[in-house]
């Protein structure tokens, strides 16, 4: 896989004659040539096109930005059948400033989802499909195998298993902080359904944002893969072009030590794992939580600087207290309407009663305008009620204390850093694993003592 060389080595790799159709204005412009096209550990999945039937040059000047507006099918040596779902773009057009070259000019494509089938592959759909995923790792299992994780969510049954050779990745991903495949995810549909691809996918999805929260980093899935019965031989995949990013170790799982060290122990995985995939039991829609745990990832995230990871963790705690108090309606103190008829009016009065000079009186009222809203500390006030997190007065005004210095100052209070930062994620993490109807205790910190909430 020539073309391929320049990206890294393989997880999966595809190579064969391929048809690449452009639409511009209604018109398609059909070129064909050879294809390779891999993914690799990065999750990123790369189709590489070496044109053999070039159109003119001046033709090239094509809209592509809709999906249809590109379209991809490639024939495999290995009988793979691959085509591109979901958003299409390209990332290199060699083509198109070199026309007039002698050897055979590339185009590059990426999609969402890249998909390959070949003989045996199912219309009906299949009984379970086997995705690999990147950076999990179990708690304390770089010196022996983890067990198997077992799971069963609505209906369905999910096996989650170390991929071979696991025991090496986990002892060099924490120093190398890269992106590698660890784990095998099974889906089993419910008995006697057989469910098409996307039905597998679209739970996948769903899954990884709970490998997610309870390990702080962001986990994707690579692809899916369904055998024959028979055979027991691959005969569809599935790509992802997986959103991924360094591990870290951010979320420990290790027993308390002194001060805020200490991240979060062993968690029932699949209550989390049920309360999450259970609309009902949610306490918040499970799309709106989705970009919060992505934001808590960031946060966890150790290739960035412990002041950018502290901002977006503090900034977290304001939104998740915000959405709270708006689901209790207490976002306002009182009413818009009521203030802006009762009690503003006055206080602009009282403004332009004083001697200061004009500019300074309409930039006083100016800062009037928001203060019917409740205040950060009110609404984390209500987050730590709601959820029984055991925060005492000392330690929400620590939280208040370290997001203004980090948003006004771009730094931590002295000598605190470390301690300010993980009492950030603590908070976080509690109140996520809240927000998605996990019931079980969960430990808490206060003045350093681990408390259940």
């Amino acid at each position: 896989m020539k073309s391929m060389k320049p990206f890294g080595t393989a997880l999966v790799g595809y190579e064969g004659v391929a048809k690449f159709t452009v639409k511009e204005n209604d018109t398609e412009i059909v070129n064909k040539g050879c294809f390779e096209a891999a993914q690799f550990h990065s999750g990123r999945m790369a189709i590489s096109i070496m044109l053999t039937d070039l159109p003119k040059p001046t033709e090239i000047t094509f809209d592509t930005s809709a999906d249809d507006n590109i379209s991809f099918k490639g024939i495999d040596v290995d009988g793979w059948t691959i085509t591109l779902s979901g958003e299409t773009s390209f990332t290199r057009l060699s083509w198109l400033f070199a026309p007039f070259a002698r050897e055979p000019t590339e185009v590059n494509l990426v999609a969402q989802y890249t998909e390959a089938k070949r003989d045996g592959a199912k219309e009906d759909g299949y009984s379970g499909m086997q995705f690999s995923i990147s950076n999990l790792l179990w708690h304390n299992s770089s010196k022996e195998k983890p067990e198997i994780i077992e799971l069963r969510v609505n209906d369905f049954k999910v096996t989650v298993a170390p991929v071979e050779g696991y025991l090496e990745i986990a002892q060099r991903l924490p120093s190398t902080h890269g992106v590698e495949p660890t784990a095998l995810v099974g889906i089993e549909a419910p008995p006697t359904r057989r469910l098409p691809p996307q039905a597998f996918r679209e739970f996948m999805e769903d899954l990884v944002y709970v490998f997610r929260l309870v390990t702080g980093n962001l986990v994707d899935w690579y692809y899916g893969e369904a055998v024959d019965d028979r055979t027991k031989e691959p005969v569809e995949r599935i790509h992802n072009y997986a959103m991924t990013g360094p591990y870290s170790k951010t979320i420990r799982y290790r027993p308390l030590k002194k001060g805020y060290r200490s991240s979060i122990p062993k968690l029932d995985i699949a209550k989390l794992v049920d309360a999450f995939l259970n609309d009902s039991a949610s306490r918040i829609d499970r799309e709106t939580l989705k970009p919060l745990i992505n934001q808590f990832t960031n946060a966890c995230d150790e290739s960035s600087y412990l002041e950018s990871r502290g901002l977006m963790a503090s900034t977290l705690v304001e939104l998740i207290a915000s959405k709270n108090a708006h689901t209790y309606g207490k976002s306002e103190v009182i009413s818009q309407s009521d203030f802006k008829a009762n009690i503003l009016p006055v206080l602009e009065r009282a403004i332009g009663s004083t001697a200061y000079s004009k500019c300074v009186r309409k930039l006083l009222k100016n800062n009037l305008q928001g203060a019917f809203r409740s205040s950060f500390p009110r609404k984390l006030r209500l987050l730590n009620e709601t959820y029984k997190m055991c925060l005492s007065n000392k330690e929400i005004r620590r939280i208040v204390t370290t997001r203004n210095d980090l948003v006004h100052r771009g730094t931590y209070g002295a000598g605190r850093w470390d301690e300010d930062y993980q009492f950030l994620i603590w908070t976080n993490f509690i109140a996520l694993c809240r927000l998605t109807g996990y019931e079980d205790k969960l430990p808490s910190l206060q003045n350093g003592r681990r408390l259940e909430v």
